[in-house]
């Protein structure tokens, strides 16, 4: 059987028992509507984590698109120096075959795999 003063099992509602009724109907609403402060938390290191993610993305790909021109890299077709060729350097994708030209990761255009250029950077030994 019920009792018509309040919810509580015949208890009248204090005013502590009311304000605690209304926080957790409050709080009834915030779960609902999906406002919870955790959940704006959450939702906004998702943000920041997607926009970091993007951001870096697309840094890597202009990274990539940009090669340097042979002119600022003092290219040259034949290299002087014995051991610092095109084709001993980190950055030299080679051709076909030995002898063909090949790209750089670096430098613009087609290299040489025994042209030379400041950028050189010797492969590690085995």
């Amino acid at each position: 059987m019920r009792h018509p003063i309040g919810r509580g099992g015949g208890l009248p509602l204090t005013n502590e028992r009311l304000m605690r009724s209304k926080w957790m109907e409050e709080m009834d609403d915030n779960q609902h509507t999906g406002l919870s402060r955790r959940s704006l938390i959450e939702n906004g290191i998702r943000a920041l984590a997607g926009i970091a993610i993007v951001s870096l993305t697309v840094t890597k790909t202009l990274a990539t698109e940009a090669k340097l021109a042979k002119s600022a890299v003092q290219y040259e077709d034949v290299g002087k120096q014995k051991g610092a060729d095109c084709d001993d350097c980190v950055q030299f994708i080679p051709g076909k075959t030995a002898s063909a030209l090949g790209t750089c990761k670096i430098v613009e255009g087609e290299i040489s795999p025994h042209g030379h250029c400041i950028a050189f950077t010797p492969k590690p030994s085995k």
